[in-house]
């Protein structure tokens, strides 16, 4: 009885570090449990697959407000003197309208596979150990522009891999380096996003 009761408070912990890592709800965890996708989830989800298209489409946006606010406020002989050699303005503005171009495009692939998991309402699972993976990208929006790299965490079960966020990711390096559980994954069957994590499963 010991054992049994130590082993529950442990997954008890483990429930709350992966549900809060993962933002998911008990709620969430019950109904993936019955191999549906919840309401709370499809939301959640459709915001995540359309980040890439929003984050460059917000960086036009603020690029057009930048350039109107010059053209109001500063001097007619400083216009000239920006404008006049816009080669550098022309080649940003051409780059933030290729960036929404390119955003559009991996969102709405991830977004159409999204949509036919949420008609079809059924989430996939998978059992074993969680592993740990990272690569290197290339940053949306303006970050892209000053060449900068962002890391892609994910979680790998059995040659699924699964992206998480950052804090997803460190919580198996740190709280649970030494001992990774066995967990119960559920994800979306198609578009392959994490939807929960089970420990009791």
């Amino acid at each position: 009885m010991a054992v049994e009761r130590v082993t529950t408070d442990f997954n008890v912990s483990l429930l709350d570090d992966f549900a809060e890592a993962n933002q998911f709800t008990e709620e969430d965890l019950l109904t993936n449990r019955t191999k549906k996708i919840s309401n709370a989830q499809m939301l959640r989800l459709g915001i995540q697959a359309m980040r890439p298209f929003f984050s460059a489409l917000v960086t036009l946006i603020g690029w057009l407000i930048f350039v109107q606010v010059l053209r109001s406020f500063l001097p007619r002989f400083l216009q000239v003197l920006i404008f006049g050699k816009a080669a550098g303005g022309i080649i940003m503005l051409v780059g933030c309208v290729w960036a929404v171009i390119v955003g559009f495009l991996q969102s709405s692939k991830l977004t159409f596979l999204l949509l036919l998991d949420v008609l079809e309402g059924t989430a996939a699972s998978i059992q074993g150990r969680v592993d740990t993976s990272k690569t290197e990208e290339d940053a949306q929006g303006l970050d892209k522009f000053h060449g900068e790299k962002k890391w892609s965490y994910r979680y790998v079960i059995k040659k699924i891999e699964l992206e998480v966020s950052e804090e997803a990711y460190e919580l198996l390096h740190t709280t649970y380096e030494q001992q990774r559980p066995t967990v119960t994954i559920y994800y979306t069957p198609k578009s392959k996003m994490l939807l929960s994590v089970d420990p009791g499963g």
